[in-house]
């Protein structure tokens, strides 16, 4: 293989970084031009700093953003994208951060992307190296990011929080909040406190059943059985998450999840009834109807505890159901036929 001198590969390189420039010229060129055409026009704007954005000419955003929101009276997008801009620019230099933290609070302020603002407030302030702060603006975005898409940024905050307060937590002291909140029905405020737990010791199983039966109690199914489904990871010998995951697969209405689950927690619990009701039902609504009355008689016949009675009274009735939804009916006798015994 050929090896370029050290000057030629300088100068291949410097050729990639003036082409690359070029282009970024060739494409902001246009939307600069756009701007001129239409300076009061916010997608305009929008436009042309996404794309130096992407394009690492952060600089040039800024510069184009701050005659925006100077000229336009209601341009909130433009300051969030000021925000991003100094957020990134912050990477090499520190200094941007306090900038990025101005326009965050902007946002705030202005209720615009609220919760993505004390995301990227909560990074700006820690790379200021204002920990307490940065702790603060974080725990604001967990509490109130609910949306499916987002959950990776606030695991992404989460573990940021943990490191700004340390990893020194007593999980014991964690779970104590924890439990106290979920006494008093705070399931939010308990759910981000068991997160904090679990933070702390991972492998203590009875921390993901706690957090997954508040995300129960607040009818967050698929949070529920995401946790649960990550304790069965760590230990799938641990019954009490097969049985768990299968209830809330069976909430969240993924029946063959449900199903499987179910079978799971048989294997490791045989003599436990439970199990047969809830598998009962979900093969009913799976439409196998004749697995589903297997499941109910097993449950019948194996659930003698008293205070459990109106549960098999249940199964019987469901049982009943299907026994006449399979009965084949019986003809009619053909009209003028004696059917008097001779």
């Amino acid at each position: 293989m050929r090896v370029l001198p050290i000057t030629s590969s300088l100068l291949c390189a410097g050729l990639l970084a003036a082409s690359a420039s070029a282009r970024a010229d060739d494409e902001l060129t246009p939307l600069a031009r756009a701007i001129d055409a239409a300076p009061d026009d916010a997608k305009a704007y929008d436009n042309y700093a996404l794309k130096a954005i992407g394009a690492g000419r952060l600089d040039d955003a800024i510069a184009h953003l701050k005659s925006g929101v100077a000229r336009i009276g209601d341009y909130p997008n433009g300051y969030y994208l000021l925000a991003y801009s100094y957020r990134k620019k912050g990477v090499s230099d520190k200094a941007a951060f306090a900038d990025a933290a101005v326009y965050y609070r902007m946002c705030v302020t202005l209720k615009f992307k609220e919760s993505d603002a004390y995301f990227g407030l909560g990074k700006s302030l820690a790379g200021l190296g204002d920990n307490r702060a940065a702790a603060v603006a974080l725990k604001r975005f967990i509490a109130g990011e609910q949306r499916p898409t987002a959950q990776k940024f606030v695991e992404e905050a989460r573990a940021d929080l943990l490191r700004l307060e340390g990893t020194a937590a007593d999980p014991a002291k964690l779970r104590t909040e924890a439990d106290q909140l979920r006494v008093e029905k705070r399931f939010e405020e308990a759910a981000a406190a068991y997160r904090k737990a679990i933070d702390a010791d991972k492998g203590n199983l009875d921390l993901y059943n706690d957090l997954g039966n508040v995300y129960y109690a607040l009818k967050r199914y698929a949070d529920a059985a995401a946790i649960f489904k990550a304790a069965t990871d760590r230990d799938p010998a641990y019954a009490m998450g097969w049985y768990n995951l299968a209830l809330n697969y069976r909430k969240g209405e993924k029946l063959d999840a449900a199903v499987d689950a179910y079978k799971r927690y048989l294997k490791l619990k045989p003599e436990d009834p439970d199990p047969y009701y809830g598998l009962g039902q979900t093969q009913k609504a799976l439409g196998r109807t004749t697995d589903a009355a297997v499941s109910f008689r097993k449950y019948i016949e194996m659930e003698k505890r008293p205070d459990e009675q109106k549960w098999v009274e249940k199964a019987r009735q469901e049982l009943s159901a299907i026994d006449a939804s399979q009965r084949v009916p019986v003809p009619a006798e053909p009209a003028g036929k004696v059917t008097d015994e001779k």
